[in-house]
């Protein structure tokens, strides 16, 4: 990889107050001075760090080359729906591919989470227009496996609508764009969880895991079959509840590090490649500070096996707090032996600690956020001594500059006492990957007082300079545009449910309002190895309605494909597919009770004279155009491959300002009658529209 050129920059700082003044283009903040300002004398107060801490803390370093950082402003982002959306610090929002750093961050545009690009000569963000969540509270980690893209998001509310899910993508280096695999996104647990992190092994594997009821589970991705599996509890003694848990590789194995409750002690599960996934070696080690709550760490290992952990304590919530009392500590586990290395101090306030190992180099970098920005601090791994005092600056407050200009309101005067707003970066994020063969570390975070990102740029230990834009980015092919190309679309989900298989449908991410849903909605093989959504009718004979929410859309045309097979005989129409505008049905298209099929124009239910066949699969195509307000509906027999329903320009049903959910509802049956809907392939892309 090449080097780049850095923008000059000049960096004021008042002696009373940390005033930033940047004069940067595009707002950057080049080549900050290494130079770490040394610590105040200690204040009074309980309690000390451990001896094991002062003992490496005082330690003199041999010096270190100062670190070259730089420093932007990012993407805005609406405050009034999301908060805080780069936490928690041990979740990655970012990875590095085909010459480009890309991240999962709030669009500007959209307000819903998607993939970004940055463009490194200017340093700005371009969405990509490919959705990843339009959850807003979920939060997110990402992780290129050397094959695929997999993002995994989480609320950590006991809701539905907080699951995890995980979403995998495939990449096309020739137009640059990510696209969603069928069968994402996978819902993996029927509620919230805490914090979900992803791994990728040596042998191809991608490890997840996460904290759900105060236990740790974790959950597999195999290449081989493209299917995740089941999360299952982690086979060790946790130790008491678990508060908080990371996961990461290296030497050949994956390690998870948690602490629990009520507990001055830092755990770690150490799974070798090739072991069975239930076999896992323990460790721990007693670290004052944890049991006083908020709990924050990031796991490491290194290509040796030695297992890295970055812990903030919480002893800068006790009463008489001490000063020197370690704040952020690096904890090493090494077979057997256990190390403890001061970052920084109470006196630091550092938060959110992010951990990046450089096994090439032979360093560690823990990035954490303290005095409205974010610092960077580096040792040897061989020593892990690190300087006294807040670090180097990597991400600068942001500059009043920077912020959007706020509409005129209807207010008072402001008084002469008001404060004015203080930037505060959060929760630091980077990249699980390997950094060995880049030449740079990149850095996000957030900023909710300025509703802004910030980024920084952290040149590695043996680049000659910082990298080169010349060389840095793969121009992009001919003709084609960062963003959606014309004629593009961008897949809301993809499900074939053959990654389900035969059983409950409770994690497929369709819901039915029928309880037990369980007796109403499943999955099925109509065909044998080619599972499919099955829908039945209740005790009742009242045939269920299935539905599937969506990252909703305003604009350009939703395409609902479905693949469908009706068996039995039906008392009522069979909807094949049914698109929804906030819980309003605006198409519905169906098996109609008469044995011909049915379909919506306007308010008025039209009866066609074409006939269907029962156990024959039909593959149907509706695309609604949400500027004219009107749907086309093509429908395809399968086992002719003729073309029997060719609809087009019907008005909807009721109007649409947005679609955003689609739905299939099996017809009812008279009492001994046997009727199944089978549903398969279903799919909803948006495209741009003519």
């Amino acid at each position: 990889m090449k080097l780049i050129r850095w923008t000059p920059a000049v960096l004021l700082f008042a002696v009373a107050v940390a005033l930033l003044v940047v004069v940067v283009v595009p707002w950057a903040v080049g080549q900050l001075s290494g130079s770490e300002p040394e610590p105040s004398q200690s204040a009074p107060g309980a309690p000390s760090a451990s001896p094991s801490l002062s003992a490496s803390a005082v330690v003199t370093p041999e010096p270190m080359e100062p670190l070259r950082t730089a420093s932007f402003v990012g993407p805005a982002y609406d405050v009034n729906l999301v908060d805080a959306p780069t936490t928690p610090n041990s979740q990655a929002k970012m990875w590095f591919l085909d010459g480009s750093w890309w991240a999962v961050l709030v669009s500007e545009q959209s307000s819903q989470v998607s993939i970004h690009e940055l463009l490194w000569d200017s340093q700005r963000w371009v969405d990509t227009g490919v959705l990843v969540d339009d959850r807003l509270e979920a939060r997110h980690d990402a992780v290129w496996d050397g094959a695929r893209l997999h993002v995994a998001g989480s609320g950590h509310r006991t809701s539905s609508a907080f699951a995890l899910r995980v979403s995998t993508y495939s990449y096309d280096p020739q137009t640059r764009r990510y696209q969603l695999n069928p069968d994402s996104p996978r819902q993996l647990t029927p509620a919230g969880v805490d914090a979900p992190t992803m791994a990728v092994a040596a042998d191809g594997t991608t490890w997840l895991a996460f904290t759900l009821n105060r236990d740790i589970y974790v959950a597999r991705f195999l290449a081989d079959t493209g299917s995740w599996s089941l999360p299952a509890p982690l086979a060790v003694d946790q130790g008491g509840p678990a508060e908080i848990a990371s996961i990461a590789s290296g030497g050949g194995a994956i390690v998870i590090a948690w602490t629990s409750l009520d507990e001055d002690e830092l755990h770690v599960a150490v799974h070798r490649d090739g072991d069975p996934e239930d076999v896992w070696a323990t460790d721990s080690t007693a670290l004052e500070g944890l049991s006083y709550g908020l709990d924050e760490l990031t796991a490491g290992a290194t290509d040796e096996g030695a297992v890295v952990v970055a812990v903030r304590t919480s002893l800068d919530r006790v009463e008489n707090r001490n000063l020197d009392a370690p704040q952020i500590v690096l904890v090493q586990f090494n077979d057997g032996d256990v190390r403890q290395a001061v970052v920084s101090r109470v006196r630091d306030g550092h938060t959110g600690p992010a951990l990046v190992v450089d096994d090439a180099r032979d360093e560690v970098y823990v990035i954490a956020a303290a005095q409205g920005g974010v610092y960077t601090k580096r040792a040897r791994l061989e020593d892990l001594s690190f300087p006294t005092g807040l670090g180097t600056l990597t991400i600068a407050p942001i500059p009043q500059a920077a912020l959007p200009s706020a509409p005129a309101q209807p207010t008072a005067a402001p008084s002469e006492s008001q404060e004015p707003v203080v930037p505060q970066l959060r929760a630091p994020s980077t990249t699980h990957q390997q950094v060995a063969g880049l030449s740079e570390i990149v850095v996000i975070a957030a900023d909710d007082q300025t509703a802004r990102y910030g980024h920084g740029v952290i040149a590695l230990a043996d680049t000659a300079g910082l990298p080169d834009a010349a060389g840095h980015l793969v121009p992009l092919p001919e003709g084609v545009q960062v963003g959606l190309p014309p004629g593009a679309v961008t897949f809301a989900f993809r499900d074939s449910f053959s990654a389900q298989g035969p059983g409950p449908a409770t994690l497929t991410g369709w819901q039915t309002r029928e309880e037990p849903a369980a007796e109403v909605l499943s999955v099925g093989e109509p065909t044998a190895g080619d599972p499919s959504l099955r829908l039945t009718p209740n005790a009742a004979g009242e045939g269920p309605r299935a539905c599937k929410q969506f990252a909703g859309t305003a604009t350009g045309v939703v395409f609902a494909r479905a693949t469908v097979q009706l068996r039995g005989s039906p008392t009522s129409d069979t909807t094949i597919t049914g698109l929804r505008s906030d819980g309003v049905e605006v198409t519905s298209v169906r098996f109609g009770e008469p044995g011909t099929f049915r379909y919506f124009a306007g308010d008025q239910r039209v009866t066609t004279a074409t006939p269907f066949q029962t156990g024959v699969w039909y593959q149907s195509l509706l695309s609604l155009d949400l500027g004219s307000q009107t749907y086309d509906w093509q429908l395809t027999s399968l086992d002719s491959g003729q073309v029997v329903v060719n609809l087009a320009d019907v008005a909807l049903r009721a109007p649409a300002p947005v679609v955003d959910e689609i739905c299939v509802q099996s017809g009812n049956e008279l009492s001994g009658g046997v009727v199944d809907l089978y549903v398969d392939d279903v799919s909803v892309a948006i495209g741009s529209g003519s």
